[in-house]
């Protein structure tokens, strides 16, 4: 189960380049056999024009998107926060580049974007301890666990270290919830903020509460200011492109945590 799912990331996500090119690869053999089959293949290649060129839009992305957003506020006070103890900051994905024996790591966007969501959060609120949550990937090459970069750039938004744990040892939201879970209790924090990017809200907030946990939705920008601002909605780019890639996954996932039971309590 574990290989399919993994091939499944891998190859099978929607966006991504493998995918369009198996499915172009479907559609251009069935255009080897009889005029049958020609038809289909021409109704499948216009279709995978079509649905490329509507997901690589900015509009498309959007309309993707829009499907997980929900309507959590985002923390402006210390009210809205809950008065909570803590802040969690979930990662968002890390690059790790590989040379000649040497590694260097560093976080996507969606990473970048929830440490600074959580130092502006932490800045609100009485001094509240940090947690950056977030394993190495083997799968991406290992490197230096996600939970280690968060720390990093809470460090340098202005959190001071002694507020900064770590939890370096999920690689899945589920994980994620399970190993926060302990450390959280260990720390007896009951309240606390969680942090994410908008569209993985949704399934992190139904795994946390499936575990007997009751965080306050802390979500971080869904895009840097001025992402795709200059560019008009319905021509492609490659960068409307990615985020529509990115809110396939999470379709997938959510579909994937709720044939587990992740998404309610036992």
């Amino acid at each position: 189960m574990n290989f399919l799912v993994q091939f499944i990331k891998d190859y099978l996500i929607p966006g991504s380049t493998t995918f369009l090119i198996l499915c172009l690869a479907v559609g251009v053999t069935l255009l080897f056999f009889d005029e049958k089959f020609r038809k289909w293949g021409k109704i499948w290649l216009s279709g995978l024009l079509l649905f490329y060129w509507i997901i690589s839009s900015p509009l498309g992305a959007r309309m993707l998107e829009s499907g997980l957003v929900r309507s959590y506020p985002a923390i402006e006070t210390k009210t809205d926060a809950d008065h909570a103890q803590a802040i969690v900051v979930l990662g968002g994905g890390s690059v790790n580049l590989r040379s000649r024996g040497d590694v260097i790591s560093f976080p996507v966007t969606a990473s970048a974007l929830r440490a600074l969501e959580g130092a502006r959060i932490y800045r609100l609120l009485d001094n509240p301890i940090v947690i950056a949550s977030g394993g190495s990937n083997p799968n991406l090459g290992g490197g230096i666990p996600e939970s280690e970069l968060l720390l990093e750039m809470l460090r340098d938004t202005g959190v001071p270290d002694d507020r900064i744990e770590i939890e370096s040892n999920s690689q899945s939201t589920q994980e994620q919830a399970e190993n926060l879970k302990g450390l959280l209790q260990a720390n007896n924090i009951s309240s606390f903020v969680l942090v994410t990017s908008p569209i993985h809200m949704l399934r992190s907030m139904a795994v946390f509460e499936a575990q007997g946990m009751n965080p306050v939705a802390g979500p971080a920008s869904l895009h840097s200011e001025g992402f795709l601002e200059d560019t008009f909605i319905l021509l492609p780019s490659r960068f409307a492109l990615d985020a529509s890639q990115s809110a396939m996954r999470e379709y997938l996932a959510l579909l994937y945590y709720w044939a587990n039971g992740w998404l309610k309590a036992p």
